[in-house]
């Protein structure tokens, strides 16, 4: 299953759906630093992490048990042109 969690990622890295980089926690600040994905391979699995153009605040790992982790407040470092427009499905305004 590995293979294929790999092989999905790399492939949604390609097509640009999701954007790699690497995750570094400092004294518990998270930070995202974007990298190419020709560098992404290099970074450690555990280091590893991805934003997508709908996240502009948001990024998530894939840890070994392939589970994702979802971390919020963290600038994703993409500029206004690469976030996409977002569709509110089955969304209820709140009064």
């Amino acid at each position: 299953m590995e293979k294929n969690i790999n092989d999905l990622v790399q492939k949604l890295i390609d097509t640009g759906a999701i954007i790699c980089g690497e995750i570094i926690d400092e004294n518990g600040i998270i930070r995202f630093n974007k990298k190419e994905p020709s560098d992404f391979k290099k970074i450690p699995k555990a280091q590893r992490a991805y934003a997508t153009i709908s996240m502009g605040r948001a990024i998530f790992t894939i840890d070994s048990e392939n589970k994702i982790h979802n971390f919020k407040g963290v600038d994703s470092h993409l500029p206004l042109k690469k976030l996409g427009m977002m569709n509110l499905l089955n969304a209820k305004k709140w009064n």
